[in-house]
């Protein structure tokens, strides 16, 4: 039986044109004062991409920012548990870390300030630890948890908690949320975490 691998490779070609519309070719500065929406867009000078990733360090509280969107981390709270409301069971639950880890609870915004559409979530946080360990979100019960992918239009925001679950003796963490993509290569904004 033979294969036409033509439609396939075409749907694959438009799905990364696709991706790649969704997020900003400038790198995150840090935002000083609350932005109001302007009629005239921001321009940028061409970029050219290094094969190092740029990186923005903030602290807890502070808001970084591209033409299109705002990140702001509220906090980051380290934990050996979290409670929950079950509506299976109708009660409070409690969700505890696995024996030698820790919870990282982190409670952050996302908010459109372009004119188009984005597509944004909790999928584009990590921490990363001293010795170069990625961690990526793990599952949240809770009912105010930041959505992993959604579409937000000018102006919208979405706010929720991320849960990270990291070693208990994992050094100098930072939540990191990834600006990039695919083509441009890696835009981090990065917040030290207590």
């Amino acid at each position: 039986m033979k294969l036409n691998y033509l439609p396939i490779l075409a749907i694959l070609l438009i799905g990364v044109v696709f991706v790649s519309g969704c997020v900003s070719e400038e790198s995150p500065t840090k935002a000083t004062t609350p932005t109001q929406p302007s009629e005239t867009p921001e321009t940028t000078p061409p970029t050219t991409q290094s094969t190092t990733p740029t990186e923005l360090n903030l602290n807890i509280g502070e808001t970084a920012k591209t033409s299109k969107i705002e990140v702001t981390v509220f906090s980051a709270q380290k934990t050996k548990s979290y409670d929950y409301y079950s509506d299976i069971f109708k009660e409070t639950m409690t969700e505890e870390a696995k024996p030698g880890k820790i919870f990282i609870l982190v409670d952050a915004e996302i908010k459109n300030v372009g004119s188009n559409s984005v597509f944004v979530g909790s999928s584009e946080f990590s921490i990363t630890d001293s010795e170069g360990y990625k961690y990526d979100p793990a599952l949240y019960y809770g009912d105010d948890g930041l959505e992993m992918f959604k579409e937000l239009y000018q102006n919208q925001k979405m706010r929720g908690k991320i849960l990270f679950e990291v070693p208990e003796n994992a050094q100098d963490l930072k939540l990191q949320y990834n600006f990039g993509n695919l083509f441009i290569g890696t835009k981090l904004a990065s917040w030290s975490i207590e």
